[in-house]
């Protein structure tokens, strides 16, 4: 039985692919731009889905705010999924080998708001 499902439509209809525990799943989304990848692996209890962009121009740079980057791959998110713990962990890249969840990210930015 397959345990990773998905699916695209594009200008020739629509496409469904599975995978399974053992072989994960991969898809692809891209333009002339960039490459938009999204892998999906399962270990044990733990599903981990990780979304990569690449930029195929180099006339393009990544920019956050004021900073800019001439990287051309990215890995702005990564979701991990533990079915033991009951929890799914989200997390963001905010800058090199720098992460913030998600999740604690909205709390704490939902608790400024209340004391507003």
């Amino acid at each position: 039985m397959s345990h990773f499902y998905s699916s695209i439509q594009g200008g020739r209809g629509k496409a469904t692919r599975c995978g399974h525990k053992s072989t994960g799943i991969r898809g692809m989304v891209r333009t002339h731009d960039l490459t938009l990848n999204v892998s999906g692996e399962n270990e044990g209890c733990v599903d981990t889905f990780t979304v990569n962009v690449t930029i195929d121009n180099p006339n393009l740079q990544i920019t956050s705010g004021d900073r800019t980057s001439h990287a051309n791959l990215i890995y702005p998110l990564k979701l991990v999924i533990d079915k033991e713990k009951g929890t799914v962990d989200i997390q963001h890249t905010v800058g090199h080998a720098e992460s913030h969840n998600v999740r604690s990210c909205q709390a704490d930015f939902m608790h400024i708001l209340e004391e507003v």
